[in-house]
């Protein structure tokens, strides 16, 4: 069955209206999610906020550290008399 010429120039003219809005849709600009300066800086400070945390936590442990080295020092000298005591002896 041949499809007349009105039917043919609405299809045509429907495929065209819809290649139209496909290609606009193509060439709108994808909204981006812009952070603002106040958000930005709010970002910096927390992690500001989390870097000094994390590094009290370092001080703290190297503390601790540098204690325990000075105590397993002293044991080591102690060790050292008592085995010189005990070869004296």
């Amino acid at each position: 069955m041949r499809a007349n010429p009105l039917t043919k120039m609405i299809t045509g003219f429907g495929a065209f209206a819809l290649a139209g809005v496909m290609a606009a849709t193509l060439m709108m600009p994808v909204p981006a999610h812009a952070a603002t300066a106040a958000e930005l800086q709010a970002q910096a400070s927390a992690t500001l906020d989390k870097l000094q945390a994390l590094q009290d936590k370092l001080e703290a442990a190297s503390a601790e550290y540098n204690d325990a080295v000075t105590a397993k020092e002293d044991a080591q000298k102690k060790i050292e008399e008592a085995t010189g005591q005990i070869t004296d002896l």
